[in-house]
């Protein structure tokens, strides 16, 4: 038997890769075909196979190289979640334990490179060293495990550890990977202490390589034991006292080859105390032994004889010093620390830290090459969000803002209906007559009752689609209930109780619920607006008849003076030309939204993206001045917009001047202000008329938007909702296999 452990494999089972990229692919590139990367999903299918099939041969060490080389490069091209579940069990297995299932593909990076430490691991094991060549590959093989391992630890796992989202299983976490990586160096450093030994090295070098053994097993049991959580539950229990006795074991044998060295050297005194505080180790290590079940019996072998053989020595040495040299005998920590040596050293595998020595030009293809890669696609949305954003933001709702301060001063001023009472006494202004046809042809009240119908009838599908969903949540998680209670405690069942497994559904499901209450709400304060200026709003869809019966006529024989009409000429001059800005300014924002959309920045993230290193894994961030570069092309609109609110607020104060002056100038009766108050009350009538017909429009596509994902999310959720129960039936039908 031997006297070293291996690292058992992390079992996985098979996954659907071809349904899940063909999935992804059809939702993030609809405009690549899925069978343009048949050959890749093959290829992969085939690579994930052959690495997860097991078996200790050194012709699997190329394998699992390739297949991780491939998962590195496919890792540039696709995001972590595709939604392809991929699941590794426990390193040491027990009934209490489950596997680690997640739709992650750096779980799939971790679980092969650990593999992999693995299989280098189970090599060395299966190497004779009793022979030279077996001892040069024993530690070559585990210097590789250990290099495998603090690969894991300092690149693949940060990547988990952020994309997965949530606290890792103790045995997938730094401080598990940490304790075998030194586990394996100490394995390494062991066998290179053998064949010092049997090369008759000197006993002073034998002693600095012991020592360095020592620590590094001892550094193997520190990484369980000041592990935060504690990862010491993730190990079997024989384990954890392997490395203890064997730190203690080395740690012995340092010292006791030491004490040859002081005896050599005349420092009787000396060697006395280091063979009583090697004896003190061997004693531990030796009933550490006996103590712990499943040990392995060459290791309490070793354990045993290295205990007799110092006590031996030190009963000799003992004799010699008190009967001959009388040298004093120092207390252990006064004596000289062993300062260990390395003789194995563990160096980066290339194939890790570079995979492209495997996967790339003249070698083997890479999966998902001509794929763009999703940090791409991603800095396309970006740019396609943040032009958006930037046409609401910082053209349109600066446009709304500016026409916005045009209707509050003027409706504060009674503009431009006391110009209009007043250059027309009897019948309606030419504006107001535009306005009322306006409002006919679009059928008034009618219109706005039509759209509101068709809000009514989309929001309510939406809610049934809300509705639906968390009932089938619901249901499901009551089902789930059932099945944990009645198989909790059956150690060859394990499912993902719906908490877990419901995670993503159901926080879109009350994100839309939040979205559709927030929806409704507004639609009330719309619907209560509305009712307000019904009324009015069916005056102006009447007749001009109608109209001019419901406006009060100045007297036609009193007619303006010649004082006032001055005073009336300027001001309409300043809103007209209060007018001619605003008509420019609809302009720039219409020649804005026409750029934004035609603008496609699809070609040049592209080109920057293949000019990128190939292994680099492409990020939003990196397009981060393209996109800024971009979006300066529409700066030049903004600083028209800027510029036309300023020429308005300086009109805006002319005006209001000009208003005090026509004001003043004017004789007023009752009559004219009656005229005035009723053409103000159409006018901003039409105002609200527009405003509703606008909220309403943006309503209906709102919800004819979560239309679409409220009812592909009750679809989902029906789908996932019968895989479950397939599970269930699946389990129940295997219970009575069973039983039977």
């Amino acid at each position: 038997m031997s006297n070293q452990l291996i690292i058992p494999f992390k079992l996985s089972r098979p996954v659907d890769i071809k349904s899940s990229v063909k999935n992804y692919i059809e939702r993030q590139h609809p405009e690549t075909h899925p069978d343009a990367f048949r050959a890749d999903v093959e290829e992969w299918e085939a690579l994930r196979k052959d690495a997860i099939s097991g078996g200790v041969h050194v012709s699997r060490i190329n394998l699992l190289l390739r297949y991780q080389a491939q998962l590195v490069f496919i890792l540039t091209k696709l995001p972590p979640d595709i939604g392809l579940e991929v699941s590794y069990d426990p390193v040491f297995r027990t009934r209490s334990t489950s596997p680690l299932s997640a739709p992650n593909l750096y779980l799939e990076l971790v679980g092969t490179v650990f593999n992999l430490a693995s299989l280098y691991c189970q090599l060395a094991r299966s190497q004779d060293r009793s022979q030279p060549e077996g001892v040069k590959f024993a530690t070559n093989y585990n210097l590789q495990a250990s290099s495998a391992l603090s690969h894991i630890v300092d690149t693949v796992l940060p990547s988990l550890q952020t994309s997965y989202g949530q606290p890792l299983p103790i045995d997938m976490t730094a401080p598990f990977f940490e304790s075998l990586k030194w586990l394996t160096l100490a394995q390494a450093q062991e066998c290179a202490l053998g064949k010092a030994i049997s090369s008759n090295a000197r006993t002073g070098l034998l002693a600095k390589i012991a020592m360095r053994t020592a620590e590094h097993y001892k550094s193997s049991w520190s990484a369980i034991e000041n592990s935060v959580p504690s990862v010491a539950n993730a190990f079997p229990p024989e384990w954890r006292a392997h490395l203890q006795i064997k730190a203690l074991q080395f740690e012995a044998f340092a010292h006791q080859q030491l004490s040859l060295d002081n005896n050599a050297n005349g420092q009787y005194g000396e060697e006395v105390g280091r063979l009583q505080l090697a004896a003190g180790l061997a004693k531990q290590a030796s009933e550490k032994a006996n103590a712990t079940s499943g040990v392995a019996k060459s290791v309490k072998d070793e354990v045993t004889k290295l205990r007799n053989d110092i006590a031996k020595e030190l009963a000799t040495s003992s004799k010699d010093n008190d009967l001959i040299y009388h040298k004093d005998v120092p207390a252990p920590e006064a004596l000289p620390k062993i300062a260990g040596i390395d003789l194995a050293k563990a160096t980066a595998i290339p194939e890790l830290t570079q995979p492209s020595f495997l996967v790339g030009p003249s070698r083997e293809s890479p999966i998902f090459g001509d794929l763009l890669a999703h940090g791409a696609r991603a800095a396309v949305e970006l740019y396609k969000d943040r032009l958006s954003n930037y046409i609401k933001d910082d053209i349109v709702d600066v446009q709304k803002g500016l026409d916005a301060d045009i209707s509050i001063k003027l409706h504060e001023l009674s503009l431009p209906a006391a110009l209009d009472a007043l250059d027309k006494k009897i019948g309606l202004p030419p504006s107001l007559l535009a306005k009322a046809e306006d409002v006919r042809q679009n059928e008034g009240n009618k219109k706005i009752a039509s759209l509101m119908q068709d809000v009514a009838t989309i929001a309510n599908h939406c809610k049934d689609a809300i509705h639906a969903t968390a009932r089938i949540l619901e249901t499901e998680a009551q089902q789930d209930a059932v099945f944990q209670f009645t198989f909790n405690g059956d150690p060859h069942i394990s499912r993902e109780a719906s908490n877990h497994a419901n995670h993503t559904l159901l926080q879109d499901t009350l994100k839309f619920q939040q979205a559709f209450m927030t929806a409704t709400e507004s639609d009330t304060q719309i619907r209560d607006a509305w009712l307000s200026w019904r009324e009015a709003i069916d005056l102006l869809a009447g007749s001009e008849a109608e109209i001019e019966s419901a406006v009060p006529a100045s007297s036609s024989a009193r007619s303006a003076s010649s004082t006032i009409l001055p005073y009336a000429r300027e001001l309409r001059r300043l809103l007209e030309e209060l007018e001619d800005l605003k008509s420019s300014r609809a302009e720039v924002v219409n020649a804005a939204r026409h750029m934004a959309a035609m603008d496609d920045i699809r070609r040049r993230i592209e080109l920057e993206a293949s000019a990128m290193e190939r292994w680099v894994e492409v990020k939003p961030a990196m397009f981060e001045d393209t996109i800024t570069s971009e979006l300066e092309k529409y700066d030049k609109y903004h600083a028209q917009l800027e510029e036309g609110g300023q020429k308005q607020a300086a009109l805006l104060k002319k005006i209001e001047v000009a208003n005090t002056r026509f004001i003043d100038s004017r004789k007023r009766d009752p009559l004219v202000e009656q005229r005035e108050q009723a053409l103000a009350t159409l006018y901003t009538a039409y105002n609200e008329y527009k405003k509703t017909i606008g909220d309403l429009s943006q309503g209906l596509e709102f919800y004819n938007k979560l239309s679409v994902v409220t009812t592909q999310l009750a679809e989902n959720c029906r789908v996932w909702a019968a895989e479950r129960d397939a599970e269930v039936k699946w389990v129940e039908t295997r219970i009575d296999w069973r039983g039977n």
